[in-house]
């Protein structure tokens, strides 16, 4: 047996060579067809990620006219703390969009990363059920490994959905 650790870019070459391969042993479908759709499927990702960016904008914006006519202090508190919510928002959807835009093309297997599948036994392997419970929500690595787990959940819809 041997012990193989990755660096976050060899760790997300993995998670998309292993659906990847997957898809080819168990899907029968062209490898081509894989990396074309997983391009389609991160371009409608990262469309979807912009619209829910400019969403949000927009309640901001909404929610500064709110303020400045508000007169209210209960109600003026209840306003700037959602807007703080969809600052809080923005700015995770604006990171999430920056790092799926650094991984949406599909990325060259490495040595390593055909060394450790090459043992797969792709007609008996289970795909992991990968969720956002799945993901480590603690300290300063909290948004990169909720990051990864919406990878992971990317590369598992591009395998189930061809």
């Amino acid at each position: 047996m041997y012990k193989v650790k990755f660096n976050e870019t060899e760790f997300l070459e993995l998670i998309y060579f292993y659906f990847k391969n997957r898809s080819i042993n168990n899907n029968h479908i062209a490898s081509t067809d894989y990396d074309e759709s997983y391009k389609r499927t991160m371009t409608k990702q990262l469309d979807s990620i912009e619209n829910m960016i400019d969403n949000a904008k927009q309640d901001i914006i909404s929610l500064n006219e709110q303020l400045k006519n508000c007169t209210d202090q209960i109600k003026k508190q209840s306003l700037q703390a959602e807007k703080l919510e969809k600052n809080k928002l923005e700015n995770f959807f604006n990171e999430l969009n920056q790092y799926l835009k650094n991984i949406s093309h599909p990325p060259i297997p490495s040595t390593k990363i055909e060394f450790v599948l090459q043992d797969v036994k792709w007609d008996k392997e289970d795909i992991p059920e990968w969720d956002y419970s799945n993901c480590y929500f603690t300290g300063e690595n909290y948004y990169k490994n909720l990051y990864i787990t919406i990878y992971k959940m990317i590369c598992k819809g591009v395998h189930i959905n061809g």
